[in-house]
């Protein structure tokens, strides 16, 4: 009888644990009506409880009035914006705020002062609370980069070059600090096609040993039960695999090397499950 019970609990955990919402995560820059439409659509509908969260900015005002009227704008009836610092992330306005929320957007800015700022906090729990239950998370730019629980900054460590930003592929140059998590298993990137950054996502997934997911502009991923996402969008994503290769000893300049990496391009429409790293047929 024990070994059933034990057997019936180890299977129970991971079902438990798999989240009932979604992610829409987006690569930056314009949002086409019809991807925001989605969002809305599974937030709830017009009349859901959309709350803004612009911490990553430096001028969060400004971006959460930007959200605000797009939000408005489609017809949503319920729309709020919050404004605070770490010493009150957990006011109690805050935490009252979320309540009966269904539908969470984080803008762009600094993806690492949005984490100081918002992660590790009841405010946070609350928030991955209400992605577990069914409500619908969304982020662009920096609020996209921060989804993955390995986040990249955009910080170089060794090489510091402002006119060719991440141009060589030198190891340990990428900084990468905790994000927020919604995605354990894979790395997120953004902007990624318009600003060529696929130096440094190749960089980050060969050292982590997980598969690097860039999004480009206008562009997003909306992922179902933390496993599967389907791209939406006007350009594409980039899929870099380093588990299906080989990390070999970095050369004598420090540059890092490997072999039988995995890579794919996706458009509007393809579906990618993220636990076998494999495409899924339309």
């Amino acid at each position: 009888m024990k070994k059933f019970v034990l057997f019936s609990l180890l299977f129970a955990i991971p079902l438990m644990a798999q989240p009932k919402g979604k992610l829409l995560i987006i690569g930056g820059g314009s949002r086409p009506a019809y991807m925001m439409n989605k969002f809305i659509e599974l937030a709830g509908g017009f009349d859901a409880k959309i709350v803004i969260v612009p911490n990553a900015s430096e001028l969060p005002r400004d971006e959460a009035w930007d959200h605000s009227s797009e939000f408005v704008k489609l017809g949503c009836k319920n729309v709020k914006a919050l404004y605070f610092n770490r010493e009150q992330v957990d006011s109690p306005e805050n935490l009252e705020a979320l309540e009966g929320a269904t539908g969470i957007f984080f803008s762009g800015g600094d993806q690492a002062k949005l984490f100081r700022e918002v992660g590790k906090s009841k405010f946070f729990d609350k928030i991955k609370d209400i992605y577990e239950k069914g409500g619908m998370i969304g982020g662009t730019s920096a609020g996209a980069a921060v989804m993955s629980k390995v986040m990249i900054t955009g910080n170089e460590l060794i090489v510091h070059d402002s006119d060719y930003v991440f141009f060589t592929v030198h190891a340990n140059n990428v900084e990468t600090v905790e994000g927020f998590g919604f995605l354990d298993n894979v790395i997120i990137d953004q902007h990624f096609i318009v600003r060529k950054r696929l130096n440094r996502l190749i960089c980050a997934t060969i050292e982590h040993q997980l598969p690097g997911i860039g999004i480009d502009e206008s562009t997003a991923i909306l992922v179902e039960d933390g496993r599967y996402f389907t791209v939406v969008g006007e350009s594409g994503v980039v899929i870099v695999n380093p588990t299906t290769g080989k990390k070999l000893k970095n050369n004598k300049n420090g540059m890092l090397s490997a072999r039988d990496i995995t890579m794919h391009l996706l458009m509007d429409g393809d579906r990618y499950d993220m636990k076998t790293n494999t495409i899924l047929t339309k």
